[in-house]
C-alpha cells in the first residue's frame, strides 16, 4: 500500500500544514490515512486535518471534548483502559500495520516528555523489523532508523543538517558521499558520536553507508531567525 499513514501525538510542536503538506508530497501523491493518538485530536483539528480513526484512554483529548464534538470528531473512535501495556501512539501504530499500512509518519511526538520521545523513537526501529518505514517530523527535525546499508539522501530544502546518532557501542563501514564532511570506510565508537553530527549535503544528491551498526539519521534546520 503507497498511501502514507500518519500519527498525530500530543506532543506541543509549532509544525503547520504547509511544513507538514511538503513532507508529505516527497513520499507520495495519494491523500494519507490519518491517526491521532488521544490529545494529538487537537493538533489535526488545528491543522484542518479530520483524522480517520482517533485511538488512545482520552485524558489528553478530555471527555467534555469529546462529547462537544460528538460524532464529527474522526471517522471511528476507539476508547482504550487507562491502565494498558502500550502508548496509545504504539497502538495507532500496530492498528495501521494490521491495515497493511508501510510508509508511517509520526508528528507531535518529540517536544514533550523525553520518555515518550525516546519511546515513539524505537518505534522506528519496530516498524523497519516488520519491513516498514517510519520517520518521526517536528519543525525542525526528521528522524528515521538506519540498519547497515546504503541509502540515498536526496537534497532536501527543508533542512539543513544531517547527523548520525548510533544506536550501537561501535558503527563500522560509515561512507558519506556527496556531503560536506565525506567519510570513507570509517569506524565510529558512541562516545566518540560528535565526529557524526552537523554534517551537510553539498550539490546535488548525497548518500550515506554504514556496514555494521544501526542509527539514527536526523535531518535538521535551526529555529527561524
Amino acid at each position: 500500500m503507497d498511501r502514507i499513514c500518519i500519527v498525530i501525538g500530543a506532543a506541543k510542536d509549532d509544525l503547520d500544514r504547509e511544513f507538514l503538506d511538503r513532507s508529505i508530497a516527497l513520499r507520495t501523491d495519494r491523500k494519507p490515512y490519518v491517526y491521532c493518538a488521544d490529545g494529538g485530536i487537537h493538533h489535526a483539528r488545528r491543522l484542518g486535518l479530520h483524522p480517520d480513526k482517533l485511538i488512545g484512554d482520552m485524558d489528553s483529548a478530555g471527555d467534555s471534548f469529546l462529547e462537544g464534538a460528538a460524532s464529527g470528531i474522526a471517522g471511528e473512535i476507539i476508547r482504550l483502559p487507562s491502565e494498558k501495556d502500550e502508548t496509545d501512539l504504539f497502538a495507532c501504530v500496530k492498528d495501521g500495520l494490521e491495515k497493511g499500512f508501510r510508509d508511517f509518519m509520526l508528528i507531535f511526538c518529540t517536544n514533550g516528555r523525553i520518555d515518550h520521545f525516546m519511546a515513539a523513537a524505537a518505534i522506528l526501529e519496530y516498524l523497519d523489523e516488520r519491513g516498514a518505514t517510519g520517520v518521526l517530523l517536528d519543525s525542525r527535525n526528521e528522524i528515521a532508523f538506519m540498519k547497515p546499508g546504503r541509502i540515498a539522501v536526496p537534497k532536501d530544502t527543508r533542512f539543513k543538517y544531517i547527523s548520525i546518532i548510533p544506536l550501537d557501542e561501535e558503527l563500522s563501514g560509515i561512507t558519506l558521499e556527496g556531503m560536506k564532511y565525506p567519510l570513507t570506510d570509517m569506524t565510529v565508537r558512541r562516545p566518540d558520536m560528535c565526529l557524526l553530527v552537523s554534517n551537510e549535503t553539498v550539490g546535488g544528491d548525497a548518500a550515506l553507508t554504514i556496514a555494521k551498526g544501526r542509527a539514527m539519521i536526523i535531518k535538521s534546520r535551526d529555529a527561524s531567525k
